[in-house]
């Protein structure tokens, strides 16, 4: 069974609303929060207090590292870029076109099409192969951290990756994490809270709970967003 006293608590938190979420098109790194973003991380900076977290590590990507300044206004934690926590990232050709577009469906095409192949990319996208990699590298750095409860600002898609880690301890194949991204919703502002016990047996990582969106009210709480 777990040891409660050497437990840690990570609380992830997706960015609020990008003008890329908006618009309902794939991103790259300078996309910042939109007017309704604004409004939703300084809502989750409120609920932020109740973390009693040690720190903030934050995505450098813009959407998020502006959720985590906001945060850090709030709690005046200290604040650290964290190179892992940034998103997935899509082939460059596509960055502001629409997930609905005829290129971005070739390219899910193709990526079912080759989803075994470690190696295989479509462009200069990040494959599967290298999302795990990033997940696990991430995954050990927040184990070896010596605070105790950590705020993670994250991304959406990146989140649920990361939960496939954790969930088969780092020997998720592509297959099933792809069906937990499509599975899972996730809204702008969620707060999905995870345990670690370094010194159990099995599962070191405990999901506690997913997407937590009770801070936001009908005014800021935005349709699920999947990108």
């Amino acid at each position: 069974m777990p040891t409660a006293t050497t437990k840690k608590r990570i609380y992830f938190i997706r960015h609020g609303q990008s003008v890329g979420n908006l618009q309902q098109v794939f991103q790259n790194a300078d996309d910042p929060l939109s007017e309704a973003g604004t409004i939703q991380a300084k809502i989750v900076a409120r609920k932020a207090l109740s973390f009693n977290a040690d720190v903030i590590l934050s995505s450098p990507m813009m959407r998020a590292y502006q959720t985590a300044e906001t945060i850090q206004s709030v709690t005046n934690l200290p604040l650290e870029t964290i190179e892992t926590l940034h998103e997935y990232r899509p082939p460059s050709k596509l960055w502001n076109k629409s997930v609905m577009s005829p290129e971005s469906n070739e390219f899910y095409k193709e990526i079912l099409a080759h989803l075994h192949e470690p190696d295989w990319h479509y462009e200069d996208e990040e494959n599967y192969t290298d999302l795990h990699t990033r997940a696990t590298s991430l995954l050990d750095n927040l184990a070896e951290r010596k605070e105790k409860t950590i705020i993670a600002v994250t991304h959406g898609a990146f989140m649920r990756i990361l939960l496939a880690t954790m969930m088969t301890e780092g020997s998720a194949d592509a297959l099933t994490a792809i069906r937990l991204v499509r599975f899972l919703s996730q809204r702008n502002t969620g707060v999905t809270s995870c345990e670690y016990f370094p010194e159990s047996v099995g599962n070191k990582w405990r999901l506690v709970a997913w997407n937590d969106y009770s801070h936001l009210d009908t005014s800021t709480c935005e349709p699920i967003s999947f990108i």
